[in-house]
């Protein structure tokens, strides 16, 4: 699991652990949207 740790979570980050995080979750939604066009592709082929 990304981003939760086991027992209690902090409620306030730090700016650069949110810039950390919204870095992390840009690269996942630019890894979805590949896969998205890819499947496009095959569907189209």
């Amino acid at each position: 699991m990304h981003g939760h740790e086991q027992g209690y979570r902090r409620r306030f980050l730090t700016k650069a652990e949110k810039t950390e995080k919204l870095k992390n979750y840009a690269e996942e939604l630019k890894k979805e949207l590949k896969a998205v066009e890819e499947k496009i592709k095959e569907m189209q082929s």
